[in-house]
């Protein structure tokens, strides 16, 4: 009879032992006494392993808290980046009435766009000059060499600024380097012709 209230008060035991470890990482202290009870160790074992609730929850409330304040900073430097294009834009009105010119993208007057028939064509050509190749391409920026590109990167460049009149290129089709300003089409018809 000694023996069963030494075997209950160890189960008690590791049932409140249990449930008050449970209690304390956020769990329920009720289903955990009898888990306790029941695995005697391995319930305690089980609790070690298993996540603390209550620094979960205490680390997703530091999460939201974060991106709350980022948010308010969001809202508030979009805020002053609208005030600030407000005043900018108010400015290059003012400049452009004094010079008498419409420096206005076409979208923002009338609200609406050209039709594709009335824009201008491009300043440079997408398409390869006939006799020189897609792939291949070169230019030098100092004393280093840039490539191998496609044609469209290499006119990329050049709308960048990255290629002038007197940068050297080369592609497959030419025995030596050649000045931009001599390569049809790279820099715009004004430039190479």
């Amino acid at each position: 009879m000694i023996d069963n209230w030494i075997v209950l008060f160890i189960y008690g035991a590791f049932g409140l032992g249990c449930a008050a470890l449970a209690n304390q990482r956020g769990r329920s202290f009720v289903a955990w006494f009898f888990i306790g009870c029941l695995f005697t160790i391995f319930g305690l074992l089980l609790l070690f392993v298993l996540p603390d609730l209550k620094q979960e929850q205490r680390r997703l409330q530091r999460i939201v808290r974060e991106n709350r304040r980022l948010r308010e900073i969001v809202k508030s430097d979009r805020m002053s980046a609208d005030q600030r294009f407000s005043h900018v834009e108010k400015r290059l009105d003012v400049h452009d009435q004094s010079l008498g010119l419409d420096t206005k993208p076409i979208a923002a007057v009338g609200g609406g766009s050209l039709p594709e028939s009335s824009l201008p064509p491009p300043l440079l050509p997408s398409r390869v000059p006939k006799g020189l190749p897609e792939e291949g391409w070169f230019y030098a920026k100092g004393e280093e060499r840039v490539g191998p590109m496609r044609w469209k990167a290499i006119l990329e460049a050049s709308r960048r600024g990255e290629i002038s009149t007197e940068t050297l290129v080369w592609c497959p089709a030419f025995e030596e380097w050649t000045r931009a300003s001599e390569v049809h089409g790279l820099l715009g018809e004004a430039a190479s012709s």
